[in-house]
């Protein structure tokens, strides 16, 4: 399993399986997010888009509300307040060990 990328078949996973996109979305961001913040330490909070929380973010091309497969086309991705765009992303994707 390969953190970020599984995550992306679950999320279609829950598509197939009934889930609106929204509700497929919110099961894997929102809801994981919410359970950390309450039962984890954290000296920088997060779980929501909020000054002085911490920067998890991803920018798409075309609304996954519609369409959730596509979270898989990202402009890029805020982690942690870095921003790494599409190349980098790209590129460290063909550096992936492929089993």
């Amino acid at each position: 399993m390969v953190p970020g990328f599984a995550l992306l078949r679950e999320l279609e996973l829950y598509v197939e399986a009934g889930f609106s996109s929204f509700d497929a979305l919110r099961a894997g961001t929102v809801n994981p997010g919410e359970f950390i913040s309450r039962h984890m330490a954290e000296e920088i909070p997060f779980g929501v888009v909020d000054v002085g929380y911490r920067a998890d973010l991803i920018l798409l091309r075309k609304n996954p509300l519609t369409d959730v497969r596509n979270v898989r086309s990202p402009v890029g991705v805020m982690a942690r307040g870095i921003w790494y765009s599409e190349n980098w992303i790209s590129e460290t994707v063909k550096k992936l060990p492929v089993n």
